[in-house]
């Protein structure tokens, strides 16, 4: 499974990025960056951030 998808799914279940960050041992950034370009390639908003 591709590495944004998987950390997309991780963020959704944690309902927090930077939990999902930790689980994963990724910086939060990272993880924000790749959820970034995942919405990009989709052409959708994934999460309302706050």
């Amino acid at each position: 499974m591709d590495k944004s998808l998987q950390q997309f799914l991780l963020v959704a279940r944690c309902q927090s990025i930077s939990a999902a960050a930790r689980m994963a041992g990724l910086s939060q950034p990272t993880v924000t960056s790749n959820l970034k370009k995942l919405e990009e390639n989709l052409g959708v908003t994934l999460f309302e951030r706050h």
